[in-house]
């Protein structure tokens, strides 16, 4: 356990995770998984989606760590457009994918979580990766048509999603990682949890 990753036998850890056969096994499944969950999703607007890849996502970072995290991110998402395409490919998309795996490994793995984490980590994921990096790569995306009145328009649609979603969202992981901490303690996949989950 690390009391925070500014140190260096933390990043060996997080490194040393891509050296098991059996780690790199369960990434691959998880990362299998989630794809599928990512092709799941709630259309909101024309630009706008509602996904539950979140979970997955943060299950890996959590087990695995920030680089894992990182690079299931960005293998997800490259996955999820050559099976399921819907436009021309976009690396924006996937540096946002891999950003978020990178957070929550950050804020889960090989630490006592709490819930301000889960709400921390959550947070910036959906303000960062999801509001001002989805409306900036959309922008892009569209080869800049878009006048500036509907850019701040798309921006403000993905902020509101992304604050109303925040607590159903943190209150999804919350339950998930309690109903897995103890088999993923017996599996030494993390370290020992409280199963309360305290605030601190």
């Amino acid at each position: 356990m690390y009391p925070s990753p500014f140190c260096k036998r933390y990043w060996k850890e997080t490194i040393k995770e891509f050296s098991s056969l059996k780690n790199v096994v369960l990434i691959g499944l998880l990362i299998a998984l989630q794809v599928v969950v990512g092709l799941l999703y709630i259309p909101v607007t024309a630009e706008v989606r509602i996904k539950f890849d979140f979970i997955v996502s943060s299950l890996i970072g959590m087990i695995f760590g920030p680089l894992v995290g990182m690079v299931s991110g960005a293998i997800s998402d490259v996955l999820s457009f050559v099976i399921h395409p819907t436009g021309p490919f976009f690396i924006g998309y996937t540096l946002t994918s891999a950003l978020a795996g990178f957070i929550y490994g950050i804020f889960f793995y090989r630490t006592r979580i709490k819930f301000w984490k889960l709400i921390a980590a959550k947070l910036i994921v959906n303000m960062v990766c999801n509001a001002f990096l989805g409306t900036l790569w959309y922008y892009i995306y569209m080869n800049k048509d878009l006048v500036f009145e509907a850019l701040i328009t798309s921006f403000w649609i993905r902020f509101t999603k992304n604050i109303v979603l925040l607590p159903l969202e943190v209150m999804v992981i919350y339950t998930i990682f309690k109903q897995l901490f103890l088999i993923l303690e017996t599996k030494k996949l993390i370290v020992l949890q409280d199963p309360a989950m305290k605030w601190f």
